[in-house]
């Protein structure tokens, strides 16, 4: 993950002054590929598609798509900065967001009946979600074996199989240190205690069963809570054409950006990022290229 800079560091001329700014929020017009890169925790934005010929800014052939596409993606930060990019699950932005990102994991956006928008419909079918894919490169840690190994050793060394280290600290056969050599769980504190006085186990035991527990939990604080589909209704009266209903923006900030500190919007639109963001006491960073957006942004 990055470390996070100064708000505007690294931007240099009047063009780079911002359009807003305050203690949680920073606002820049213009062109995101010529003030990029700056520094964030995460990357959330919802950039143009190509599939909207009514809008100029989103009018693009498959091929200009792709190269709009990767002119600024890159820029974002990868693979260190961690992405979440609105698409649409016909499109080429999952094998675009793939060059860059070693993970690509797909999360929906659900629209409850009587939410789709107006006109979104194939057949007889409406167009009841979108995709967000979620970008990164964490890698699972394997598991900290090492004061497992440790009291393997110790047992072996004392001669006793693993019920009889079970019988002297429970009192009965478990199949408790079965699982504790195998790392599936971690002791007490009492029955470290006990371990390290029947096994002649030193603070070289303990430091690595600390390491252990401090891992464990991280892995508990990041556990999931809820399933991979959000539903979210969408906004009645929108002030941007493509704008995201802010509940859906604080419910991905408050998942897969639980603990990222700065969040970077480099296709801001009317601000939804940002005033998510700032409601959850991150701090936020927004450009966009249409300064009536900006107006609106800054004015939320």
């Amino acid at each position: 993950m990055f470390a996070v800079r100064e708000f505007g560091a690294g931007l240099e001329g009047a063009a780079m002054t911002p359009y807003y700014q305050d203690d949680w929020v920073t606002i820049y017009h213009g062109d995101c590929r010529e003030i990029l890169p700056i520094e964030a925790d995460l990357c959330l934005t919802d950039p143009p598609y190509g599939v909207r010929s009514d809008q100029e800014w989103d009018d693009l052939t498959a091929y200009e798509f792709a190269a709009f596409s990767m002119s600024w993606l890159p820029l974002c930060g990868p693979p260190d900065t961690p992405l979440a990019v609105f698409g649409v699950s016909q499109g080429p932005m999952r094998d675009l967001c793939g060059m860059v990102y070693p993970r690509v994991r797909q999360i929906i956006w659900g629209k409850p009946e009587g939410s789709q928008y107006a006109g979104a419909s194939e057949g007889k079918l409406w167009f009841a979600h979108e995709i967000i894919l979620h970008c990164h490169d964490e890698v699972v840690e394997p598991k900290n074996r090492q004061w497992a190994e440790m009291l393997k050793k110790a047992r072996v060394e004392v001669d006793l199989s693993r019920s009889g280290v079970d019988i002297a600290i429970r009192g009965k056969k478990t199949g408790l240190c079965f699982r504790w050599e195998e790392a599936a769980c971690i002791p007490t504190e009492e029955q470290e205690g006990a371990l390290k006085v029947l096994l002649g186990l030193d603070e070289a035991f303990t430091k690595a069963l600390s390491e252990a527990r401090l891992a464990r939990d991280v892995v508990k604080e990041r556990a999931a809570e809820k399933a991979d589909v959000l539903l979210h209704r969408t906004v009645a009266n929108p002030q941007h054409p493509c704008e995201k209903p802010i509940g859906l923006i604080t419910d991905l900030l408050s998942t897969i950006a639980w603990d990222a500190k700065v969040i970077l919007d480099p296709f801001m639109g009317s601000g939804t990022t940002l005033r998510a963001a700032k409601d959850l006491n991150r701090k936020a960073i927004g450009i966009e290229l249409e300064e009536k957006y900006c107006e609106i942004a800054a004015n939320r």
